[in-house]
C-alpha cells in the first residue's frame, strides 16, 4: 500500500470515529421503553426495558455516574474514565464500560477503548441492545487500525509485564493485545530474575514482536582483604592466597582467617552483601616470647636431663648383685672343668 493510500485509508478511520465522539454515552443513556415494572432482584431485564443509568443507579455509583458526565462534558476524559470505573466496579452495569470506552476515545486511547469494548461485547448482557452491539462492533472496525497487535515472548515463563507503568498481567497476553502508536515503556519481572526495560515505537498497524529473556538474580558480591605480604588468606577454610585476596563470592556469612608465623592468627566473620564490595584489612599481632630460648629446646632439654636422671637412680638404687652366689672362688672366666 501506498503513502497516499495509506493517508485516504486513516483520513476514512478518523472521520468514522469521530463519528462515534458522542455515541458512547448516547447509546448508554437509550432505552426503547422505560416505563415498565422493575424486575425481581437479581435478575436483569432486557435491554429494551431496562431503565437508563440515570434510574438505574443509586448511592455512590449514582454520584460518580454524575460527576464523570459533567467531567466528560467538560473535556475531563481521565476523571470522568475515574468515576465510570468506579460506578462500573460497584455495580457491573455494562454500560459503564461503554462509558469508559468513550472516555479513552478521547484520550486517543484507542488500544484501551478496543479493549473495554470487547469486555462490552464479550459480557452478553441483557442490557445491550442490538443497535448498541452493532455500533461497538463498527468502533472495533474503524479502531483496530489505529494500533498494531503486541506479541510478547518472554522466558522464563510465568513473568509479568507492565506497559507504560500500568499492569499486563501475568504472560503470555491476550492473544489480541493491542498498542497504541508511539513509544512505549516495556517492563518485565519475575522474582528471583533481573528485570528487563526496553523501549520501543509503533508506526505502523503491523505486529510488533518483542523477545525478552530473564536472566536469574546471581545473589553475590565482592571481597577483599588486605594483609601482610607473608600471611597467608583462608576463606571458608580453603587457602585463598599471601598478602591479598579479591573475588566475587556468594553473598552471606563468611569465615575469614589470617596467619603468619610467629603472629597470632587472625580470625572472624565477614558478611558479604548483593553487589557490594567488603574490604577487610588485617594487621597481624606478634605473638609473645617467654625467653630468647626457642620453646623446642626447653623441651629437648628437659627430656635429656630427665633421661640422664633416671639412668643415675638405676644405678644408686639397683640391689647388689647376686648372680655369684653358687660359683667356684676366682672368676667365673677361670673356672676349670674336669676331663673324663
Amino acid at each position: 500500500m501506498t503513502r497516499r493510500a495509506q493517508d485516504r485509508r486513516l483520513r476514512r478511520v478518523w472521520l468514522t470515529l469521530a463519528a462515534f465522539a458522542v455515541t458512547p454515552l448516547a447509546m448508554a443513556e437509550s432505552s426503547a421503553n422505560v416505563s415498565g415494572a422493575p424486575s425481581p432482584a437479581g435478575a436483569l431485564p432486557p435491554a429494551d426495558r431496562a431503565p437508563p443509568l440515570a434510574e438505574a443507579l443509586t448511592g455512590e455509583p449514582k454520584q460518580d455516574y454524575e460527576a464523570a458526565l459533567l467531567l466528560y462534558k467538560s473535556g475531563d476524559f481521565v476523571g470522568a474514565e475515574r468515576r465510570f470505573s468506579s460506578a462500573y466496579a460497584a455495580t457491573r452495569d455494562v454500560r459503564l464500560l461503554w462509558n469508559a470506552a468513550a472516555c479513552e476515545q478521547g484520550l486517543r486511547h484507542y488500544a484501551k477503548a478496543i479493549a473495554l469494548v470487547r469486555r462490552y461485547l464479550s459480557s452478553r448482557s441483557p442490557l445491550i441492545t442490538e443497535a448498541a452491539e452493532s455500533s461497538a462492533r463498527a468502533f472495533l472496525d474503524a479502531a483496530i487500525p489505529l494500533t498494531a497487535r503486541l506479541v510478547l515472548e518472554v522466558n522464563p515463563s510465568g513473568s509479568s509485564a507492565s506497559l507504560d507503568d500500568e499492569p499486563l498481567g501475568t504472560l503470555p497476553l491476550e492473544p489480541d493485545t493491542r498498542v497504541d502508536f508511539g513509544t512505549h515503556r516495556l517492563l518485565v519481572r519475575k522474582p528471583e530474575f533481573s528485570e528487563h526495560r526496553e523501549d520501543f515505537t509503533v508506526t505502523s498497524s503491523a505486529d510488533v514482536h518483542v523477545q525478552v529473556t530473564l536472566d536469574p538474580i546471581v545473589h553475590q558480591g565482592r571481597l577483599v582483604v588486605h594483609a601482610g605480604k607473608a600471611d597467608s588468606i583462608a576463606l571458608d577454610g580453603r587457602f585463598r592466597g599471601l598478602g591479598m585476596f579479591e573475588a566475587a563470592v556468594p553473598s552471606g556469612k563468611h569465615q575469614l582467617r589470617v596467619t603468619a608465623a610467629g603472629s597470632r592468627p587472625f580470625e572472624g566473620s565477614v558478611l558479604v552483601e548483593d553487589e557490594r564490595t567488603r574490604t577487610v584489612d588485617v594487621t597481624l599481632e606478634a605473638a609473645p616470647v617467654t625467653s630468647g630460648i626457642p620453646t623446642w629446646i626447653w623441651i629437648a632439654g628437659g627430656a635429656a636431663v630427665l633421661a640422664g636422671a633416671g639412668t643415675a637412680a638405676y644405678f644408686a638404687l639397683r640391689p647388689s648383685d647376686t648372680s655369684s652366689e653358687g660359683l667356684p672362688a676366682g672368676s667365673a672366666g677361670k673356672v676349670q672343668l674336669p676331663l673324663r
